[in-house]
């Protein structure tokens, strides 16, 4: 999630793929470490951004949780088709995997919302609105 000073959804603006190789090391920059800015401003930018990723939490659920089902249903179906033609192949391989494919299903549905890293970008300019 990105948030910007004034508490706005800019996640859509600063897409990972955009950022990439165009950062650089901003540890000197004073701005970060400003009281105003530790004290205040960071932790309602932390809350806003986490109060946007509880939001987005199911459905990132949904989509990870499909995005498994087709995968790994694909490998299930092969050992499965396999099986059908093939002596050597061990039935308990195909009941193995499709224990697999529950067991994921049952991880990623406990999913739980954390903080995994921060990263504080500046600007130096606003940029242009749409």
């Amino acid at each position: 999630m990105v948030v910007d000073r004034r508490l706005s959804d800019v996640t859509e603006t600063f897409l990972p793929s955009v950022l990439e190789g165009r950062l650089q090391d901003g540890r000197k920059e004073l701005r970060f470490r400003e009281l105003g800015f530790l004290e205040d401003l960071l932790p309602r930018m932390l809350g806003k951004a986490r109060s946007l990723a509880e939001k987005e939490a199911p459905r990132k659920i949904r989509a990870s949780l499909e995005e498994m089902r087709e995968s790994l249903a694909v490998e299930v179906g092969r050992l499965r088709s396999l099986a059908e033609v093939n002596d050597r192949v061990d039935p308990e391989e195909v009941k193995g995997a499709e224990a697999r494919m529950k067991q994921i299903e049952r991880a990623i549905g406990k999913a739980v919302l954390r903080l995994d890293s921060l990263r504080l970008i500046w600007l130096g300019l606003e940029p242009p609105q749409p």
